[in-house]
């Protein structure tokens, strides 16, 4: 284990950039596990009780890689790009893992499009990085075996989205190998992708887009299949990016209030939610306990802007 990794140039500059606009102490731990595969469940951002951020490298393959990886999330939530939330429940645990594991991994495949480019642009993505990171889904997502109902088959999709994000704008270099390993859920995994980059993602809003776009694509996906629905556009909260005038409008033209029968992990109740009028996408879960008539009606009638800080939302602006 060591604290003091050797970098390359380029992440050590990241690093020191991260650390100078990151309010919290940023610090490094990398174990000695070495499996010579890369996957984005090698690293993880862990909160310390002293308030610092402990960036937790699990398998030092490849650290530049991984270290910058981690690096660049961080500093796309510095830049104000949406964050997800879970903040209702179905009360029903295994459910509710579901649904958050399935919403987080296309969350972070689209981010992957961005982080990837700039892993690329300085660098750090080399012939070893592509080599490791096509074994870390390859020897570790099993083969199918020709049955489109195997339950693995949303585990290879979402594995394979995220390998389509990496391969971004080198298309020639995604494996032969997937397509004869996963037929089924590399199709799938395409479609997806199609989705996910059908338009130029470029900023906050733009990423935001992308994101709720491909949960529909994939919630529709599943229904096809038929299984159980994944109603992504009312359980996972996609931070909201905003444009001056919709600040300024009145609540009820940029937002609807919904009634859902999931419960407000705060409040333990019935929960409300503000769903955005034009992608109709959960953006925040209203913390009130008892939301009637009139008090939903002064809600609608306050500008966008001071209903957000009147609620502590968090928001980006466009």
């Amino acid at each position: 284990m060591t604290t003091d990794p050797t970098l390359s140039p380029a992440v050590e500059t990241l690093l020191k950039e991260v650390r100078d606009h990151f309010p919290n102490q940023l610090n490094i731990q990398v174990d000695d596990q070495e499996s010579g595969r890369i996957s984005h469940e090698s690293a993880q951002q862990e909160p310390q009780q002293d308030g610092s951020i402990l960036l937790h490298v699990y398998d030092k393959t490849d650290i530049n890689y991984t270290i910058s990886h981690e690096l660049l999330h961080i500093e796309m939530y510095l830049k104000g790009f949406p964050t997800m939330s879970f903040p209702l429940t179905t009360t029903d645990p295994r459910l509710d893992d579901q649904l958050g594991a399935t919403a987080v991994s296309i969350y972070n495949s689209a981010l992957h499009l961005i982080i990837g480019a700039e892993q690329r642009r300085n660098g750090i993505i080399t012939k070893d990085t592509v080599q490791a990171f096509i074994r870390g889904i390859s020897d570790v997502v099993p083969a199918e075996e020709g049955d489109a109902e195997d339950p693995k088959i949303i585990y290879r999709v979402l594995s394979l989205l995220d390998g389509l994000a990496f391969f971004a704008d080198h298309e020639d270099e995604v494996p032969a190998e997937w397509l004869q390993m996963y037929p089924i859920a590399f199709q799938a995994a395409q479609q997806l992708y199609a989705v996910m980059t059908e338009k130029v993602i470029d900023s906050p809003f733009a990423i935001r887009r992308s994101i709720v776009k491909t949960l529909r694509a994939f919630d529709a996906w599943l229904d096809k299949l038929g299984y159980v629905p994944m109603p992504h556009d009312q359980f996972a909260a996609v931070s909201p990016v905003l444009s001056k005038r919709q600040l300024k409008l009145e609540f009820r033209q940029v937002f609807d209030i919904l009634h859902s029968d999931y419960l407000n992990r705060q409040t333990k109740e019935k929960a409300f939610l503000a769903i955005g009028k034009n992608d109709r996408q959960l953006a925040f879960a209203i913390p009130e306990k008892e939301l009637d008539q009139d008090h939903a009606l002064a809600v609608y009638g306050q500008t966008t802007a001071d209903v957000l800080e009147h609620y502590g939302i968090s928001y980006t602006t466009r």
